[in-house]
């Protein structure tokens, strides 16, 4: 997600167009993509660093 400037909370502002299971439970800033030479985002790279490791607890 890339912040517009001025909106200090993403998740209240998805949470006002989107459906309730749409809005993303957490958000978490960075400042530079992962990209490769064509500037492409290198999606896989995303999401090995942002995965959310399962736990134990249920």
């Amino acid at each position: 997600m890339v912040l517009k400037q001025g909106l200090t909370e993403p998740r209240a502002h998805a949470r006002a167009g989107l459906a309730g299971f749409k809005v993303p439970q957490s958000v978490q800033h960075v400042y530079n993509l992962p990209r490769y030479t064509a500037n492409k985002i290198l999606k896989g790279e995303l999401h090995g660093r942002f995965s959310r490791q399962p736990s134990d607890e249920k």
